[in-house]
């Protein structure tokens, strides 16, 4: 893999990011969050006087969303530089897969919402609910990849770490970060609300944050690598002799000469 193609899924993230944010405020309206505590009425009012703009918002957030892909990638490959294919890369990588799934289906719900103005209220408040409890709630999938993250980077054993060691602490603030917004399926109103400043403001500022941070270590990761000439290895370095095929190769070869020798002088 060239370092531009490497460096283009690292800057995906950024772009998630701002194709993301783009649909969800300015265009789709989604900040300030309706409020949980609003009644079905005021809810089913939101979405007919703003139909139009967020189903277009949600469409956009969505490309966005799947830019969160490439991410993932590119982080993978750097994370496998450390520590080969390791149980805890394989965990990243699934729990990045996972993440860009549930991404987009919040935003489906949404748009679900806004499709049929002629719906009830409740059902318009239904859909609502899918959609915002499950993306201020489920935090348990990026929990875990952003620790998994910061344990890799923790593991290497270079003088120079290939991705900075700040980028695992800052994984593990983001993960702290998530954890209360767990809970908003149990409040309408304060901190923890899908609206609330614990829940919603502070996690989203983590969120968009952390893909701005991986980015970084993984450009970081790239530059080094291609001053270290190891742009091309994807396992880590190793602590003994390196075992290489053709050297095994060669061996198995001069031992079947032996064996064949040793045949030839026995007859």
């Amino acid at each position: 893999m060239t370092a531009s193609t490497q460096r283009v899924c690292a800057w995906s993230g950024v772009a998630c990011v701002v194709v993301f944010l783009i649909g969800f405020w300015p265009i789709a309206g989604f900040i300030p969050p309706p409020s949980p505590a609003a009644s079905a009425h005021e809810i089913g009012e939101y979405y007919r006087s703003d139909q139009d703009r967020i189903r277009i918002g949600m469409v956009v957030s969505m490309i966005g969303a799947a830019l969160c892909a490439p991410w993932v990638s590119a982080i993978t490959v750097q994370l496998r530089r450390i520590e080969g294919f390791s149980v805890l890369v394989l965990t990243q990588f699934g729990m990045g897969v996972l993440l860009v799934l549930e991404f987009i289906l919040f935003i489906m719900f949404w748009e679900v919402a806004a499709f049929r103005p002629e719906r009830s209220d409740e059902s318009i408040q239904l859909i609502n609910d899918l959609g915002w409890i499950p993306f201020i709630g489920l935090t348990s999938t990026a929990i875990l990849q952003a620790f998994v993250i910061a344990a890799v980077i923790f593991r290497d054993k270079r003088e120079r770490p290939l991705i900075p060691r700040w980028v695992a602490y800052f994984n593990i603030w983001v993960g702290l970060c998530f954890m209360p917004g767990t809970w908003n399926c149990l409040f309408k109103t304060g901190p923890v609300a899908w609206n609330g400043l614990v829940a919603f403001y502070i996690a989203f500022v983590a969120f968009l944050t952390w893909f701005l941070a991986n980015s970084y270590g993984v450009l970081y990761a790239i530059r080094q690598s291609e001053r270290d000439g190891t742009l091309d290895e994807v396992e880590p370095p190793s602590s003994g002799p390196a075992v290489r095929i053709d050297a095994l190769s060669a061996e198995v070869a001069a031992l079947r000469e032996e064996i064949r020798s040793s045949a030839v002088s026995a007859t």
